[in-house]
């Protein structure tokens, strides 16, 4: 009867022990202490030759639109372009400077606001959303194009 007891005691001291574990575990989980996405810093990085000042996610009208501001680093005035990609999706979209259209001349040291309009990317705001960035520059003269890659992470507000 001693083991008997032994066991039964056994398994209620470690049962409530584990039972208030699993209660512990489920109120971090329900009062969203687990969600890691709310704790993580907005980011929007380039390479040095573009450095990317200012960024904001949006939703526009039930479509992810994603505005950034750009300075150029490269020492020299260049054509560019840019493009953004949703990592999510996968759709890829160019974006626009409010004027002129596209190639825009950029002096060096300017800086110049971007707006990407996705046509099929939702954004919800609170959510996070990963971008990729393709930006495609020139020199004046010079016909050889130069890519660098860039990411967008943060919260859609």
């Amino acid at each position: 009867m001693q083991k008997a007891q032994a066991s039964l005691e056994f398994i209620t001291t470690y049962g409530w022990a584990l039972m208030m574990i699993l209660l512990g575990l489920a109120a971090i989980a329900y009062l969203g202490f687990s969600n890691t996405d709310r704790l993580l810093p907005d980011s929007c990085q380039t390479g040095t030759e573009f450095a990317c000042e200012e960024f904001q996610l949006v939703d526009n009208a039930g479509k992810g639109r994603a505005q950034l501001m750009l300075r150029n680093n490269l020492g020299h005035q260049a054509e560019v372009r840019l493009q953004a990609k949703s990592l999510t999706t996968e759709e890829e979209i160019p974006c626009d400077p409010p004027s002129p259209p596209p190639p825009v001349l950029m002096q060096n040291g300017e800086t110049l606001e971007f707006t990407c309009d996705f046509l099929t990317t939702v954004f919800t705001p609170g959510q996070r959303e990963e971008l990729g960035l393709n930006i495609v520059h020139n020199k004046i003269a010079s016909t050889r194009t130069h890519n660098v890659q860039g990411t967008i992470s943060g919260a859609v507000q």
